[in-house]
């Protein structure tokens, strides 16, 4: 099955559905609450200002790749019967909780950590005054999850089938190599290294961690292939400044960023955004480009990008857009970077240059 991104043109994130009228009350409740969308059968939908339903099944299979939380007001097996057949898996899953009609019980029933089901179910029985019933088993024991840090963190996983070995080897108190030269997982603050697991975590190099006899983590922008028990996470800290000829193609620049990056070693998923010259803003192959990379794009003007010293100015480019250069510049500003991390690449239609976000930490 192939996962799909929430419609875009669905303005609520969290579905809310009831089939008994005192379900539907609680619902509509958590949907004010949670600024959602209530479905219920048609004989309650104008009672309750709720979207009607004929079926709950036909409706959930409707709306399930819409929203990014379903919220279920029935019994837990007709929650899971509604949903197994859009199930993917844990990586694009929506979230899911489902709650009896008191509202007495919210259970976190898929994507507890990447979807945040869990947090989900823990806000639903505030809002309730019930139990909040969570089942992973990392969270039961009061450990980190990796796919919980992830998210947290801003962080991509390029491997999901890996997390079950480091969250297991954590469950089982085993060490679990990690590389985070940043330590963008914070892992190294005083408030992590407080926790008794903070032990569990061997700090060491890219290198030793690829080589782990055990369960390792890396953080690394580099899309690596690893053995199976090698979590890799990709911090979203590279940016692309852009420059290209009118009415050139998007795929043409795709395929210019696409080479470049694998001719770097860098992961498409650590990339956190565009840029590129003001004159450029309607360029719609540059713009689908983006649409396409899943990252915002932004424009400078001839002032900004004529302030930034770049390695490589171009007199061609000065006479033609009146500025030395357009995707050095662009990059260095976007990223706030002292540097670059791929100068300038040319193809007939594109330029190309690579910036890294400098750590914070």
């Amino acid at each position: 099955m192939t996962a799909q991104l929430p419609d875009s043109s669905c303005t609520a994130q969290t579905a809310v559905y009831a089939v008994t009228g005192q379900g539907a009350e609680l619902g509509h409740r958590i949907a004010r609450k949670l600024g959602g969308q209530l479905f219920v059968p048609e004989r309650l939908a104008t009672r309750f200002d709720a979207s009607p339903m004929s079926g709950l099944m036909a409706c959930v299979a409707q709306n399930f790749s819409r929203f990014q939380q379903h919220v279920f007001v029935t019994a837990t097996g007709i929650a899971v019967r509604s949903i197994a057949p859009h199930l993917c898996s844990k990586q694009h899953d929506p979230a899911v909780v489902a709650l009896d009609q008191r509202g007495q019980h919210c259970i976190s029933l898929v994507s507890g950590h990447i979807g945040g089901a869990n947090d989900l179910a823990t806000k639903i029985a505030s809002i309730t005054g019930g139990q909040a019933v969570i089942t992973t088993a990392t969270d039961t024991e009061r450990l980190p999850s990796l796919d919980s840090l992830a998210l947290e963190h801003g962080t991509s996983i390029r491997n999901i089938s890996a997390v079950k070995h480091v969250n297991g080897a954590l469950l089982e108190s085993r060490t679990v190599a990690l590389s985070d030269p940043d330590n963008l997982l914070e892992l190294r603050s005083p408030r992590a290294a407080a926790q008794p697991w903070a032990k569990l975590f061997r700090h060491v190099s890219q290198h030793e961690a690829l080589n782990a006899q055990g369960p390792a983590v890396i953080v690394t922008v580099q899309a690596l292939e690893t053995p199976e028990q090698v979590l890799v996470l990709h911090p979203r800290t590279l940016v692309l400044g852009m420059g290209c000829r009118r009415g050139v193609p998007a795929a043409d620049l795709l395929a210019h960023v696409h080479r470049v990056l694998d001719e770097h070693g860098l992961a498409e998923q650590s990339l956190l955004g565009m840029a590129s010259i003001t004159a450029k803003s309607d360029e719609e192959g540059l713009l689908e480009c983006a649409r396409t990379l899943r990252v915002p794009i932004h424009f400078y003007n001839q002032e900004q990008l004529s302030a930034v010293s770049v390695p490589n100015p171009s007199e061609r480019v000065l006479e033609r857009m009146g500025v030395p250069s357009v995707c050095e510049a662009a990059a260095l500003i976007l990223s706030q970077a002292p540097s670059l991390l791929v100068p300038k690449t040319k193809t007939s239609n594109s330029t190309l240059a690579v910036a890294q976000v400098p750590s914070l930490s």
